[in-house]
């Protein structure tokens, strides 16, 4: 794994706020721009899984309008073909390896949510204890940026049992 000497730093950030956690909301949104900067992205958002509810909540964003996250709760999780198939898989995973991009772009979910700040390559990382998903991290780059590569995979692997234990 190869890293830039910004995504050195980023991930220096990301652990030290993980040893450092007291309370996982806090932690959630200190971790927005470390983790921005060390995947070299542009939109965070972070959810709690309630499996009493069977739903996410407790969101932390950066670069995502807040209007759109809540319709996503409203509707667009109904219509979301990569959510809950990425939870599935339990480790990183690209919204690419779920759905091809020219398939997802000519979705509902894509046009009407995610186009609407400019989210169009995406990785997911789910987090468990005991059996259960308690958050994620969703993390998304502009069309621009290009998709996530080996390397911001790897790095989401090791930053991923720290996230847990937090």
């Amino acid at each position: 794994m190869h890293l830039s000497t910004a995504q050195t730093r980023a991930f220096g950030e990301v652990m030290r706020q993980l040893a450092g956690a007291a309370d996982a909301d806090s932690l959630r949104a200190s971790l927005a721009l470390p983790m921005l900067d060390l995947l070299q992205a542009d939109t965070y958002v972070s959810f709690t899984w309630n499996t009493g509810e069977q739903r996410f909540d407790r969101v932390k964003a950066l670069n995502m309008s807040l209007d759109n996250l809540r319709s996503w709760d409203e509707y667009y999780r109904f219509v979301d073909p990569l959510t809950f198939p990425m939870m599935e898989r339990r480790h990183p995973t690209l919204a690419t390896q779920i759905l091809c991009q020219h398939d997802l772009s000519r979705t509902e979910f894509f046009n009407d949510f995610l186009a609407r700040d400019r989210m169009h390559w995406g990785v997911n990382v789910y987090v468990f204890a005991n059996g259960q998903c308690t958050g994620d991290m969703r993390i998304w780059r502009h069309r621009e940026r290009g998709n996530f590569d080996a390397n911001e995979i790897e790095a989401l692997r090791l930053v991923e049992p720290a996230f847990a234990a937090a």
